[in-house]
């Protein structure tokens, strides 16, 4: 079971303190959780459209899904590797939707 979790805020803070635009976190004795904000910073509204938005917040939400997978598969890896992989599937599956979608 993976709880996902959709807060009304424009960034999640990371177990380190720090804001991010998605979580991912695992536990000893509970279902994993991903939070990831649905709220827009106010100047992105002028700079991109609904769907440009929409679309962020969707490939923050696979990047978060492909730590999930990193973590259940056991992946052993540094975190730059894993940023990269869940950067790779992000872009890989929203290619794949629009191309599908054409």
């Amino acid at each position: 079971m993976l709880n996902v979790y959709i807060i009304n805020a424009e960034t999640v803070r990371l177990g380190n303190g720090k804001m991010a635009y998605g979580s991912f976190k695992w536990f000893a004795k509970r279902p994993p959780r991903i939070k990831i904000p649905s709220a827009v910073e106010p100047s992105l509204k002028y700079e991109y459209s609904n769907a440009e938005i929409y679309e962020m917040i969707i490939s923050s939400l696979i990047h978060e899904i492909t730590h999930y997978y990193q973590w259940y598969e056991k992946t052993e890896q540094s975190n730059s590797v894993s940023e990269r992989q869940a950067n790779y599937f992000r872009y890989k599956i929203l290619d794949e939707f629009y191309n599908t979608k054409e």
